[in-house]
């Protein structure tokens, strides 16, 4: 019953963390003079949808990002530290979680098309080329593989 209440309040936290950020960025923007848009390009959302998947994919899979992922996982299975709690334990959870990370990179990316629309799409632009790349290598080999 205790862990439920600490995971509860982990939760809690970093519902309160992100939203915070959402709020952060909503309030730079109207600093800034952004407007919000009417509608999304279905260019943006296509090229966003690639860039999320894409970027919690790097975050939390990739061994590139393993020096990011290392203080909060075992070294062993990759996943949360088993001997963590609090918010090294949440941490872990997020960065190993690609559907975790997915709702925070789609955050950035629709914050980033609002406060720095040409960076942003430059960056997304760049990710979903990698999603892509990616796929067609794993169609690759199960071609190969399916010939042999």
């Amino acid at each position: 019953m205790e862990d439920e209440a600490n995971d509860t309040t982990r939760y809690m936290t970093t519902l309160a963390v992100f939203g915070a950020a959402v709020g952060g960025t909503f309030f730079v923007g109207g600093r800034k003079g952004a407007r919000l848009p009417d509608e999304l390009a279905a260019k943006d959302l296509i090229l966003g949808g690639l860039a999320a998947h894409k970027l919690s994919r790097l975050i939390s899979r990739e061994a590139v990002t393993s020096p990011l992922r290392a203080p909060f996982t075992s070294p062993t299975t990759h996943e949360p530290a088993a001997e963590s709690s609090g918010a090294r334990r949440t941490v872990g959870e997020l960065f190993t979680c690609p559907f975790c990370l997915g709702m925070w990179a789609a955050t950035g990316i629709t914050a980033g098309l609002v406060l720095a629309p040409r960076v942003t799409r430059l960056a997304t632009s760049t990710l979903a080329m990698l999603a892509l790349s990616d796929f067609l290598q794993y169609a690759h080999t199960a071609c190969a593989r399916h010939a042999d």
